[in-house]
């Protein structure tokens, strides 16, 4: 049986640092039917959140410590994603201690952008006699919890799959057939809507599909997406379709300027469900991306991997580019920055607003520390195509 490993940091001379080692419940109550978590699907955004909290407390209204993580996706769309949580390294009294873990949808979860962290739902009741979340709402996908004594080495804790369609058939990343689709593509440079007619959308096939795991990449090849109409005298220029399959967890608009030296553009997001789905895409000019790849080239970093890159930029309230940005990929890849117009260097944005990732998986949250809090967005490496990512200023900002 293959365990989940934290180090919990209790602070004292000669006392063991115990591990928590995680299991899944393989039978009854609360079953995961499997003990593996490589069978156990999924398929939406999670969080893990961890409590430690003193056994004599009563109420469980202060734990001793808290963490509530983004599970980033590890390709396979199952959940030994939550192997690359780590616990936080705290202090904690050598006395008996109640660890809980729970696992939400992010739907479940609140985020806040000027810290770029999330917090979890507060903690929920266990039952005495099996340490797994009482099925009473609201209920985590996933719970439960253990009890660490002075000189424990290990500390076994078993996940009862309490609620596990909250994650897999959560409303917040299912888009179902039927669904209506309508997507607009702006300018990567301008930020303004493509022109209509033949030098302006004509130019562009527009399609929207999931990208797929293979080996250790990800793809989206043509078959596996759905071509998008463009709209008869719609203003701005908008592309439509009926949605003829489901889509698990992303969308990607991908949006393709015809012409020679080719690369196919795709900005994503996490799927919205309803009836109609609003996308937006961009155009990245081949020029425009010519330039930074040659600054990356002047920087003797790799221009354009297999794999595909990640670029971005950073916006302010005019939609033009900020500076002074630091982008944060969660500890997923790394970022560089255009700081001239030939030129990679820095540890932020310049006035250009741009950086890339030539590393960063698909699925990687991309957030930013600054003077002003922007939003965050879905990028990483798709192979072939430019993952476009677009922070623009947060909600009421």
């Amino acid at each position: 049986m293959k365990y989940l490993v934290f180090v919990v940091a209790v602070a004292a001379c000669g006392n063991p640092q115990p591990q928590l080692l995680i299991a899944l419940a393989g039978g009854p109550p609360q079953s995961c039917k499997t003990t593996r978590c490589e069978d156990v699907p999924l398929t939406c955004d999670a969080v893990m959140g961890i409590r430690v909290f003193d056994t004599k407390s009563l109420t469980h209204d202060q734990p001793l410590h808290e963490q509530c993580d983004l599970i980033p996706p590890n390709g396979k769309s199952n959940l030994c994603a939550y192997r690359t949580i780590n616990m936080d390294a705290v202090d904690l009294p050598v006395e008996d201690l109640e660890i809980q873990v729970a696992i939400y949808p992010l739907s479940q979860v609140k985020f806040d952008p000027a810290t770029k962290k999330y917090t979890c739902p507060p903690a929920v009741p266990y039952a005495e006699g099996n340490d797994l979340p009482v099925e009473q709402a609201p209920t985590p996908a996933l719970g439960g919890r253990a009890f660490y004594h002075p000189g424990d080495r290990d500390v076994t804790l078993t996940l009862g799959c309490t609620n596990l369609d909250a994650i897999n058939a959560d409303p917040s990343c299912v888009a179902s057939e039927g669904t209506q689709v309508t997507a607009t593509v702006s300018d990567f440079t301008t930020r303004q809507s493509v022109e209509p007619g033949d030098n302006g959308t004509s130019l562009l096939r527009v399609a929207i599909g999931e990208p797929r795991a293979l080996d250790s990449t990800y793809v989206l090849n043509p078959v596996d997406e759905i071509e998008l109409r463009l709209v008869d005298g719609s203003t701005p220029p908008s592309w439509s379709a009926e949605v003829d399959k489901t889509f698990n967890k992303y969308l990607c608009l991908d949006v393709l300027e015809f012409g020679s030296e080719v690369t196919p553009v795709l900005q994503c997001a996490t799927v919205d469900p309803g009836s109609q789905i609003d996308l937006r895409g961009i155009r990245l000019h081949k020029a425009e991306l010519r330039n930074i790849l040659n600054a990356l080239d002047n920087a003797h970093i790799t221009s354009f991997p297999e794999d595909g890159l990640t670029i971005g930029i950073v916006l302010d309230q005019a939609s033009a580019p900020a500076a002074d940005y630091v982008v944060d990929t969660g500890q997923q890849g790394t970022v560089t920055y255009l700081s001239g117009p030939t030129t990679f260097g820095g540890s932020k944005t310049s006035k250009t607003g741009i950086f890339v990732s030539t590393d960063a998986p698909f699925g990687t949250r991309f957030t930013t520390t600054g003077a002003r809090p922007t939003r965050s967005a879905i990028g990483g490496k798709v192979a072939g195509k430019v993952t476009v990512v677009i922070l623009p200023p947060a909600v009421g900002q």
